[in-house]
């Protein structure tokens, strides 16, 4: 049975939808191309660049059938990108009158009290999908570093940076390597002093694409991040992983993983409430 999957968010919510695709057999991802990429690395699913001209047209009435996607000959599609009523649904079921199909709303409008992955799963339920999520196999590498990723899309969810430094520190004090991953917020964010600093002091990383990210991810013995895509990534890759939580509600946003470890407060709070020796404890255990 072949499935196509269309989603379109940022590196946590796609990975989010890993377990999914770890269920489905010949599935197809369409989604933005270096996410679609990243997914047929690690899942082997056929990748599907969803920002092309074709698949655009898909929101728009009448649209034609997509060059690179085979709708006539899918069985089921599933949709992260729009709803049941809109241009793009009328257009999938009349190019593939075939197909079962379902919408998922990605992200809800009002608070949820579970995990965004259930949220998703019981909208699949509602429209007659009743999968078994499939969860990632743990990745041991006792050898590799602490790989650490200290940013995050929003300034709120980052750890303050001078305590990812002095977590560096301790590692370096009992031996344990340690590589840290940069990207374009921390470029955009941390000032020219504080770059040169780290670039003087620590092993830097900087991956050139989400490809590059997940190799650099995938050797850690550990991986420490805040609440973000790497983390969600991290989590997936079955690397033992310490997620730092703080203004969001783990309850609705933890990644999932087979070895997890999420440090958060009875309630949501500023990064700061979070002690540098509580991180170290929790990443040697």
């Amino acid at each position: 049975m072949s499935t196509i999957v269309f989603h379109h968010g940022a590196l946590g919510d796609s990975v989010l939808t890993w377990p999914l695709l770890r269920a489905l057999p010949a599935c197809t991802f369409v989604a933005p191309s270096g996410k679609a990429r990243l997914a047929a690395k690690y899942l082997g699913v056929t990748p599907i660049d969803i920002d092309t001209p074709d698949l655009s047209r898909l929101h728009a009435p009448d649209a034609p059938t997509p060059s690179r996607l085979r709708l006539s000959a899918s069985d089921q599609i599933i949709s992260f990108v729009a709803s049941a009523r809109d241009a793009w649904a009328t257009n999938i079921r009349r190019l593939a009158p075939q197909a079962r199909c379902a919408f998922v709303e990605p992200r809800p409008n009002h608070d949820l009290d579970h995990h965004l992955a259930e949220y998703h799963r019981r909208q699949l339920i509602e429209q007659g999908f009743d999968l078994t999520p499939a969860g990632a196999e743990p990745r041991i590498n006792p050898d590799g570093p602490v790989v650490i990723h200290p940013g995050s899309g929003g300034v709120d969810k980052c750890w303050p940076a001078e305590r990812f430094e002095r977590l560096i520190e301790h590692f370096n004090a009992i031996g344990r390597p340690v590589v840290v991953l940069l990207g374009e917020a921390e470029a955009e964010r941390w000032s020219g002093e504080t770059l040169e600093r780290w670039q003087r002091l620590h092993h830097l990383v900087w991956p050139r694409d989400l490809v590059a990210l997940g190799q650099a991810i995938a050797g850690a013995s550990v991986f420490i991040g805040n609440d973000s895509g790497p983390t969600h990534l991290a989590a997936q890759l079955g690397v033992p992983t310490v997620a730092l939580f703080g203004p969001t509600a783990p309850r609705v946003w933890s990644p999932i993983g087979p070895a997890v470890r999420v440090l958060a407060p009875p309630a949501p709070a500023e990064m700061t409430w979070l002690d540098v020796q509580s991180v170290a404890d929790a990443a040697s255990h």
